[in-house]
């Protein structure tokens, strides 16, 4: 369902979007979007309008607007939901594992939305901690530092460190 909403949001923006168009914009391949039209057809969601022999429009039935609504609302709900259960286990992390103020707290990756949420509960129970975001910082950062601990959410900043030999903890891992 997740691809015939991203193809009902698509033409609910633009009814004279083409099916290249849906297709550039979602990702999906121009033969998915057709088999996806064609189903959104049959199940009475959308209606196709033949405006000259060379040019169609799509058009949500309300059938199909109430569907779109109804899967966004439920996309919205479940992300919620994914989201507070991973800032419910972020901090459960945190609170399993007491850090005294000898060990420096280091959080690489960039300061994306996943971040952000790390670096609430982090403030909220008072851990100072480090960010680094590039990878060539990472040596000269750490260097001739005692104790540290690495977090890492990111799968990219998983690999750099997997090839610098630096231990760390991938929060994905946890949640």
């Amino acid at each position: 369902m997740k691809n015939e909403l991203s193809v009902l949001l698509n033409i609910n923006n633009d009814g004279n979007t083409t099916q290249r168009d849906i297709a550039r914009s979602t990702g999906m391949s121009l033969g998915n979007v057709n088999i996806l039209i064609k189903r959104l057809v049959s199940k009475g969601l959308l209606k196709i309008e033949k405006l000259n022999p060379r040019t169609i429009r799509y058009i949500l039935t309300p059938k199909g607007l109430k569907e779109k609504t109804e899967a966004t609302y439920r996309y919205v709900v479940d992300s919620y939901r994914l989201i507070t259960d991973v800032d419910h286990k972020i901090g459960q992390f945190l609170d399993d594992h007491k850090y005294n103020d000898e060990t420096e707290f280091i959080l690489f990756g960039q300061k994306d939305e996943l971040f952000q949420l790390i670096s609430n509960k982090i403030e909220e129970r008072n851990i100072t901690y480090t960010v680094i975001e590039e990878p060539y910082d990472l040596h000269s950062k750490i260097t001739g530092k005692g104790n540290f601990f690495v977090m890492v959410w990111n799968p990219r900043c998983i690999e750099v460190l997997e090839a610098t030999g630096i231990g760390y903890m991938n929060l994905l891992d946890r949640v």
